[in-house]
């Protein structure tokens, strides 16, 4: 399989209501998109169990506390004029948003890719806090919504799970668990820094998402910001419970013995050593030894939102993304 990879590139915790609540806040970028792309704020209740902040929250002597929210999700429709080819499932990183990656899902429905994407608590346009989201929460609300949002699930009874960063790991424990047809992983948070972002002492601010720390990219009248909706959380420092869970998640998931299944064939795309917000070279060697049948693509240069890159990176990991999928169907 590497060989012909090579050369076309040469329920759980979670419950989801079953009544949807309309909601109108999904700005032009994401409603433009089509007339039927659907747009909307679904409740949930998710079981947590508090650590890193426990003494902030009135929780009961388990230590397990229930949260209601309500999240924004839902599909970019694919395109009517070119044969269904299946479902995606996005799974975002921490502090980002369903709007943000206009030109990657633009590509991919155009192809004829129904793209299903979901705000994380406290992100986008969700409501509540990260704080209150675990990595498995991610993969049982992911499964939730390809069952609400995919189209012919009979014919595709799995979601291709296309993840960045925090969503990449997600994407990776789906893949172990055989829960998708394949993954797309983009810089995936196998390997999390402990300081990531921007470090500002002088006004005590540290460990900083920002768009200078996450994309070479520069923007203008020219090239349009792709980044809808503001950065929230602006630091894993403000949920400390979910950054807790999300670095012992990744040790969890990366030993030796968790070997992805040959049956389910991924694409990795690696950022650079300048990427403050995981480690490249341990996240290739993890790659390499658990799942050795992926294809590895490295951009040197590139930070961490490798999507929203400058445009000889951005355009090469699209056309890849869409030589991958054709060859999995």
């Amino acid at each position: 399989m590497k060989t012909i990879l090579s050369s076309l590139l040469a329920l759980g915790l979670v419950f989801v209501s079953s009544k949807a609540l309309a909601f109108s806040d999904c700005t032009s970028k994401w409603i433009s998109h089509s007339n039927t792309t659907r747009c909307e704020l679904i409740a949930v209740n998710v079981n947590v169990r508090f650590t890193a902040s426990k003494l902030r929250y009135p929780i009961a002597k388990s230590g397990w506390v229930n949260v209601q929210s309500r999240l924004r999700a839902g599909y970019l429709p694919e395109n009517a004029n070119v044969n269904f080819q299946g479902n995606i499932l996005y799974l975002q990183g921490l502090g980002d948003s369903i709007l943000n990656h206009e030109p990657l899902f633009t590509r991919l429905t155009e192809a004829g890719y129904r793209v299903i994407a979901f705000d994380y608590m406290g992100q986008g346009g969700s409501e509540g806090s990260m704080n209150n989201t675990r990595l498995t929460d991610i993969v049982t609300i992911g499964r939730e919504m390809f069952y609400r949002y995919g189209r012919d699930i009979a014919q595709f009874p799995k979601p291709v799970v296309m993840g960045w960063s925090t969503g990449g790991l997600a994407a990776y424990m789906m893949a172990k668990r055989n829960l998708a047809k394949a993954v797309i992983l983009l810089a995936p948070g196998l390997v999390p820094n402990f300081v990531v972002g921007i470090q500002d002492p002088k006004k005590l601010k540290f460990n900083q998402i920002t768009i200078e720390s996450l994309t070479n990219d520069r923007y203008n009248s020219e090239n349009p910001d792709p980044h809808v909706d503001p950065i929230k959380p602006a630091s894993p420092l403000l949920v400390p419970d979910f950054a807790l869970d999300l670095v012992t998640t990744a040790s969890q998931w990366t030993r030796n013995y968790v070997v992805i299944p040959q049956s389910v064939p991924g694409l990795a795309f690696l950022s650079g050593e300048n990427d403050t917000y995981v480690s490249e070279a341990a996240t290739r060697e993890i790659v390499l030894n658990n799942a050795p049948h992926f294809l590895v693509v490295h951009y040197g240069g590139a930070l961490h939102e490798i999507d929203n890159e400058v445009a000889s990176v951005r355009l090469q990991l699209q056309d890849m993304v869409l030589n991958f999928l054709r060859f999995i169907n």
